[in-house]
């Protein structure tokens, strides 16, 4: 992945995940995705019932964040010392504890009685810092699991010829890959717009401790959905060979998996070692569906994928 990719990306996410972020930077970061969507994106799929009848139906799969193979995924951390020092900096504590031993300072106490009361006050603070501490404990101990278990997710790559993500996804190249034509499709649907972001890979888990704060001053429960795409589209960089990019839908309580109707795909991959039988199937689907087949190849010279036409809608050539 390039430098320049990697500075949009980050600077879309500044710009409409930010707290405070105006309508005119949301605004920019649409565009911003809009303009640097792939042409294609791609889904890579194991062979059986459910991915078969998927792609019959022009359905793609989604799966709860907390089903998903990094262990790390939408994972959030959280400064509390951060956080406690800004809450009180917000109630202007410091302000008031000043104010308060100045009145005290007047009355012209002894150097003894005057260390006894600062202490008082200070002990006080420090009482009032550990009572906040447990309560944003309480207050946070929940937002992981909530946050894995009500976000679903449906994952796409910029390849389709990565050798590992055919190990991992695809059951051994067993499977097959389907291309969308996303950059067209986006354009002019702003739902799938919204919705489609690209993973963001960094070294560091996303601190939501600022966006907490914000929820904590104003006593509310409910959490930013900025908050949760901000965790959702970030992961470690040891996955930026997957150059992954998701579609995201937040607080749907279900804990299994589950389709949703889409537009019909491009085409499809087989994978270098599929089975005849499904070959065969997945053959006939596309084309009942005038969807172009192409098949991996192991190339005989090198550690890389090839793609070899198998079935073109244009042409029909069968290779």
């Amino acid at each position: 992945m390039g430098e320049k990719e990697r500075d949009w990306k980050e600077e879309f996410a500044e710009k409409i995940f930010t707290i405070g972020a105006t309508k005119e930077d949301e605004d920019a970061a649409l565009k911003l995705k809009r303009d640097n969507i792939p042409q294609s994106l791609y889904k890579y799929r194991a062979v059986h019932e459910f991915s078969i009848k998927n792609f019959a139906d022009d359905q793609i799969w989604f799966n709860s964040s907390a089903r998903m193979n990094d262990p790390y995924d939408s994972s959030l951390s959280v400064n509390s010392e951060l956080f406690i020092e800004e809450f009180l900096k917000v109630r202007q504590v410091d302000e008031y504890l000043d104010k308060q031993l100045e009145k005290h300072r007047k009355r012209n106490l002894s150097p003894e009685d005057f260390k006894k009361v600062e202490d008082d006050y200070r002990n006080s603070i420090i009482k009032l810092k550990e009572q906040l501490n447990e309560e944003f404990k309480e207050r946070i101990a929940y937002l992981p699991s909530r946050i894995r278990k009500t976000t679903h997710i449906s994952c796409f790559s910029e390849k389709n010829d990565s050798i590992l993500m055919w190990s991992h996804y695809t059951n051994n190249h067993e499977g097959f890959c389907l291309e969308y034509d996303f950059a067209e499709y986006a354009k002019v649907n702003a739902k799938l717009l919204e919705a489609l972001n690209p993973i963001i890979y960094d070294d560091e888990i996303f601190d939501v401790s600022y966006y907490l704060l914000k929820m904590y001053q104003n006593d509310s429960s409910t959490i930013d959905t900025k908050m949760i795409r901000n965790a959702v589209v970030r992961k470690a960089k040891a996955w930026s060979y997957e150059e992954e990019w998701r579609i995201l839908r937040l607080f749907e309580p279900q804990d299994t998996g589950y389709e949703i109707d889409t537009f019909k795909p491009k085409s499809i991959y087989l994978g270098a070692k599929i089975s005849e039988k499904n070959k065969a199937t997945l053959i006939e689907l596309a084309k009942e569906k005038k969807v172009n087949v192409y098949q991996m190849k192991l190339k005989s010279n090198e550690f890389k994928l090839e793609v070899h036409p198998e079935y073109i809608v244009s042409e029909e050539l069968t290779k």
